[in-house]
């Protein structure tokens, strides 16, 4: 326990650490993650606790590995990759050796801590690349994939509906955008009540993601996309694909749509069935989105 406890950043990564005041002016922590987060993303003694697969299993359920292997199934050898958040545990490893040495793989955050961290754990891959950066505002390029792991339930609604457009913009046609977060449980499921609690306690912008759909924070840009949706472990998860539309010319000279979303291998271990359908198209009437306050910065 002491180990983890004094767990060290790398000494190449320390400048990551001692911003100077023009670069923290040009980009800086938001305010919502120094408020809300501190203990989470900026923390080092804690981080070396928090860091860990078997935490983030544990965090989870058990679920972490069975929502990796969802990531992991829509993603293949050689893609090109945007990751906009770092993620605790083995996540952005697994990716990184998902896609190979052909592959590459984009992770941002704006913790310098966590892009600290994140290099540590992907030194020796050398198809991953991680920089600080804002996911409401990414450098513009095209992936073949964008893995949006647990990010949405961390950051005000204002906040959310910037990053939606901002990861469906990054793709090529026939390009996915990944959404793995929370969902609104199942009536009956015995962990609804402590969960939220917990989002109360520790967590409060998660509960949005109870009454609202990852669809609907898309805004116009949704109707480019086919979407897929399945829920796991009685509802509590869900994973969400948005795939751009690739529009080819057929042998008849007219124009269809190009759509691969795989199907889901099969019903959630868990005993839910799960949702396996495409979503109809669904609009947030102008008058219901949230409202945008100081836009900030997410991780």
């Amino acid at each position: 326990m002491i180990g983890l406890a004094t767990y060290s950043i790398p000494q190449g990564d320390m400048h990551l650490l001692d911003l100077t005041a023009m670069e923290l002016a040009a980009r800086p922590i938001p305010d919502y993650l120094r408020n809300v987060y501190t203990w989470a993303y900026l923390t080092p003694w804690l981080t070396g606790i928090l860091d860990r697969q078997i935490v983030v299993q544990a965090i989870l359920w058990g679920n972490a590995q069975r929502l990796i292997g969802d990531v992991l199934a829509a993603v293949k050898p050689g893609d090109r990759i945007f990751q906009p958040a770092a993620v605790y545990g083995s996540f952005s490893r697994q990716l990184a050796n998902q896609i190979g040495r052909r592959g590459h793989l984009e992770v941002r955050d704006i913790a310098p801590l966590q892009v600290a961290l994140t290099r540590q754990k992907l030194t020796n891959l050398p198809q991953a690349h991680v920089a600080r950066g804002d996911a409401v505002d990414p450098d513009q390029s095209e992936y073949d994939a964008v893995t949006c792991f647990f990010l949405l339930h961390e950051v005000p609604d204002d906040i959310k509906i910037q990053i939606v457009p901002a990861m469906l913009g990054l793709v090529r046609p026939g390009g996915r955008v990944i959404f793995v977060d929370y969902h609104r449980p199942n009536r009956w499921h015995p962990l609804k009540p402590l969960m939220k609690l917990v989002f109360t306690w520790l967590e409060p912008f998660a509960l949005a993601m109870w009454s609202q759909e990852i669809e609907q924070l898309a805004g116009p840009g949704a109707a480019a996309f086919r979407w897929s949706k399945r829920t796991r472990f009685n509802g509590m998860y869900q994973v969400v694909i948005a795939e751009r539309v690739s529009v080819a010319v057929s042998d008849a000279g007219t124009e269809t749509e190009r759509q691969s979303i795989p199907n889901w291998a099969g019903p959630d271990p868990i005993g839910e069935p799960g949702i396996k359908r495409p979503l109809e198209p669904c609009r947030l009437p102008a008058d219901t989105l949230p409202t945008s306050h100081d836009p900030a910065l997410s991780v």
